[in-house]
């Protein structure tokens, strides 16, 4: 009987939806992509039969809209581009997938997964946010705000007239993938973007700006350097320079394939 019972729910939710996969905004999709899939008509089936604790997520309740999070201020494009104030979110998109979780990609932790718990659009949405790179899952609260994230990512130096990226890259990598990151990285409404060389990474340490920007500048613990920057000038063919931010400026060079570092963009 029970069976039976799915069986007709599932016909008649079938039925009902499959005539609106012209519309704008069909009943049951979910992910918003204009299309209703399997996936989703069983996301809401066990929801109808109560065999999800949590709740469902709807690109609608969080596409366009501001949010306060973590330490900033968060806006869910609604190209599904992030914006952060007062957070790094270079590289970052969004979408809602299938089953009703939020999913933010390229974080510093991989792929976040937000699981709705409980809330509402008024006093926010609040729920478990998984990581793909094993971190410890945490609780994430998204409180709605009027104002959207102002998105200041850029800086330029009044001196030399660069444009620096606020953010670094927040990973390490070898000093190929730096060169390609650069050149491929669109960031604050910018493309032609490089890798800086040892001398501006150097006078971007004294400059007025160097306060501005936000990310790992340098550290001296127990006598080791950390949060060096590669530059663009090679030592030889095999290894390439890179520069630690700290008072004393100073210049090392590693294997361009082996080492990893961080990368702080600049243009033009």
């Amino acid at each position: 009987m029970i069976k039976k019972a799915v069986i007709s729910v599932f016909g008649v939710l079938v039925l009902f939806l499959l005539p609106f996969q012209a519309c704008a905004v069909l009943p049951g999709d979910i992910n918003g992509d204009g299309v209703v899939s399997i996936s989703e008509v069983q996301t809401v089936i066990n929801a109808f039969l109560g065999l999800y604790s949590n709740n469902i997520i709807t690109t609608a309740m969080f596409s366009g809209k501001s949010f306060t999070a973590d330490s900033g201020t968060l806006t869910f494009n609604v190209d599904g581009s992030l914006c952060g104030a007062g957070m790094n979110t270079v590289n970052e998109t969004w979408t809602i997938n299938s089953s009703g979780q939020l999913v933010v990609y390229n974080t510093g932790k991989g792929t976040a997964t937000f699981t709705l718990v409980s809330g509402d659009a008024t006093s926010g949405w609040t729920g478990s946010i998984s990581y793909s790179n094993g971190s410890a899952a945490t609780v994430g609260t998204f409180v709605p705000v009027t104002t959207p994230a102002s998105c200041i990512t850029t800086v330029a130096d009044p001196a030399t007239s660069l444009l620096w990226q606020i953010f670094d890259s927040g990973n390490k990598m070898n000093w190929y993938n730096a060169v390609s990151y650069c050149s491929g990285l669109t960031y604050g409404g910018y493309s032609g973007w490089r890798l800086p060389s040892s001398n501006e990474l150097k006078g971007l340490d004294a400059s007025a700006i160097y306060n501005q920007i936000q990310g790992t500048h340098y550290a001296l613990v127990n006598g080791i350097y950390f949060g060096s920057y590669w530059s663009s000038n090679s030592y030889d063919n095999s290894q390439a320079y890179h520069v630690f931010l700290s008072t004393d400026k100073f210049t090392g060079w590693a294997d361009k394939s082996g080492y990893t570092n961080l990368v702080r963009c600049v243009r033009p």
